[in-house]
């Protein structure tokens, strides 16, 4: 059976159907029919063998299948193009490593192009050269085209090493690119190498240069494909942009630890300063503290930031009276004060504000300083001065008012002896002895003279104060008060014996005066260090901080008939026997130190 095949009236081909014991009495039947149609056609069997075929069905059959083998390798290079863009992705993920990066995409890219060399350089201007940084070679022998360290001065005379350049640059043997054979790069490729194509492709611009991928085709020529362009553009993308990630990384970790480097420089300026330096923010919390400041706390820092100043140093729910920080944090403007705290320290304190640039109050830096030992210098040298003058005016006129006085006592004994002069007797008794308390007055201020003359001689403290000791002794049990001796080993001294018997006695009598009945007053000594120690410790009520600033200021005196100028009188011994007075006092009582240096 025979059936046309046609549509919309034109004649597409015929579809037979014959029985197999009839197929060879119609061959020539169905030979002259294929004859007669010039579109395909085919004959088959029931099975579905084809028994006859037309000519054009035979060459697009054959057109089909190249079209699908073509196919085939078309999805196959995307295939490995795509697997060789993920196993870059997956590496350029995992490592920051640019010498890695480089190498494994110039290996990636040769093998998936089937490349015969694959190279990357670096093209620095900063020094004026090229590098070649990574190469692959399918026979794993290595070739220089060009040399892996080039000038590139004289070759951007060529515009080859143009700085912006961005297009691939193509040369075949049979169509040399005329930027390398200007340059004479084309002669060493082609016919020297007997490179067949060669691609120069410039990737990740920068000021200072860019990478280059370089490749060759020696066994053939290589025109790149749309697929193969595209495949280069995402790998060299990717390098592109791991290597503006890695540079980024590089420069803020620089950043960082330049940074780092430079706050580290700054805490170690800033805690070399003895002074206590701390920064607090609007609410006077503390957000940065100097060594000196957590020295002085014995905590570290961390134990300070978040917390206020009055917290950390004093125990106190708010800020001290006259702090400058406070006044610094209202105003905006600089701020200092100097202030005694309860402890008796004096401090000096400077409070400076804290502006960003558009002038907003962040906060106030604090620079404390301890000022109480430089404080007590000061104190003392002008004690001292005064003390000092105090006996060179003595000296100066205490003969002239002694002569007078003198006479005027023998006058009135005298007069005293006579017994007209009888009734008036109480009278000159009252005179003489205001005379005589006159005389002493002048003594003690003679005893205050910077220059007195002292016999400084190598003595045992020890010595002395059991020579003393019978007369202390009976002063306090006339008092009804105790003496209690705590005498360890030191070594000689060197002192005048007299002026150190007034010494201690004054210091006693004024330690006894202290305490109410039933007081027990202690001499100590000891050594410490190049020093030796004389203590005289009384259980009195203890200095007020007011009277404590005033010790040793002659005529200064809270006893009701005193001269104040026992202590004046102390404090010049110990000045002329180089010596140091220092007083401690609290609640349970007071203690004078007079600290000695060795006999070397």
């Amino acid at each position: 059976m025979m059936v046309s095949l046609s549509a919309e009236n034109k004649n597409e081909g015929v579809f037979c159907e014959s029985n197999r014991s009839n197929q060879d009495n119609d061959g020539n039947v169905l030979q002259f029919l294929f004859e007669c149609i010039q579109d395909g056609a085919v004959v088959a069997d029931r099975e579905g063998k084809i028994l006859y075929s037309h000519e054009a069905l035979q060459t697009l059959a054959l057109a089909w299948k190249q079209t699908e083998q073509k196919q085939k390798h078309i999805l196959k290079d995307q295939l490995a193009f795509a697997q060789a863009l993920n196993r870059l992705a997956e590496l350029i993920i995992s490592t920051a490593d640019t010498e890695i990066i480089l190498n494994t995409v110039t290996n990636i890219i040769g093998q998936t192009m089937d490349l015969y060399h694959c190279m990357i350089y670096d093209v620095d201007y900063g020094k004026n050269e090229l590098k070649m940084e990574c190469q692959y070679s399918k026979n794993g022998i290595p070739e220089i085209l060009i040399p892996d360290r080039h000038k590139v001065e004289t070759a951007k005379r060529h515009d080859f090493f143009h700085e912006n350049r961005k297009e691939i640059i193509v040369s075949h043997w049979d169509e040399m690119n005329p930027i390398l054979v200007s340059n004479g790069m084309a002669e060493i490729i082609h016919n020297h190498f007997q490179v067949q194509s060669f691609f120069w492709y410039p990737f990740s611009l920068s000021q200072k240069g860019y990478y280059c991928l370089a490749f060759d085709q020696i066994d053939r020529k290589r025109i790149l494909g749309e697929n193969e362009m595209e495949f280069l553009n995402s790998a060299l993308k990717l390098v592109e942009i791991a290597i503006q990630k890695i540079h980024y990384l590089t420069e803020s970790r620089q950043i960082e630890e330049t940074f780092k480097k430079s706050e580290k420089e700054k805490e170690l300026i800033l805690s070399s300063i003895s002074e206590l330096v701390v920064y607090y923010d609007q609410n006077m919390l503390i957000k940065w503290a100097n060594s000196a400041a957590t020295e002085s706390t014995g905590k570290p820092v961390e134990q300070l930031i978040g917390r206020h100043c009055y917290e950390v140093w004093y125990d106190k729910p708010g800020p001290c009276q006259g702090c400058p920080v406070v006044d610094t944090l209202a105003t905006g403007e600089k701020h200092k004060n100097e202030i005694y705290l309860p402890n008796g320290e004096f401090w000096s304190i400077k409070a400076f504000p804290v502006l960003d640039q558009d002038g907003t109050l962040l906060g106030a830096v604090q620079v404390a300083k301890n000022k109480t030992d430089s404080d007590k210098i000061e104190k003392e040298m002008a004690r001292l001065e005064r003390l000092n003058l105090v006996g060179e005016m003595a000296a100066s006129f205490g003969h002239e008012i002694r002569n007078p006085m003198a006479t005027v006592r023998g006058f009135l004994q005298i007069l005293y002896g006579k017994d007209e002069c009888a009734s008036y007797r109480d009278y000159f008794d009252v005179m003489i002895e205001e005379i005589d308390r006159a005389n002493s007055i002048i003594s003690e201020f003679l005893a205050m003279a910077k220059h007195k003359a002292v016999d400084l001689q190598e003595q045992n403290l020890i010595n002395i104060i059991e020579s003393l000791f019978p007369l202390i002794l009976a002063d306090a049990i006339h008092t009804d008060k105790s003496i209690e001796l705590d005498l360890k080993e030191v070594p000689n001294v060197l002192v005048d014996k007299k002026e150190t018997h007034q010494l201690i006695l004054n210091l006693v009598r004024n330690g006894l005066e202290a305490m109410a009945p039933g007081g027990c007053l202690t001499i100590k000594t000891y050594a410490e260090e190049e020093e030796v120690i004389l203590a005289i410790q009384d259980q009195g009520k203890g200095i007020e901080p007011e009277v404590m600033n005033r010790l040793g200021i002659p005529f200064f005196t809270t006893k009701e008939n005193g001269t104040g100028l026992g202590l004046a009188i102390c404090y010049s011994i110990v000045q002329r026997h180089n010596a140091k007075l220092d007083v401690s006092s609290g609640a349970a009582g007071t203690t004078f130190f007079i600290r000695y240096k060795k006999v070397v």
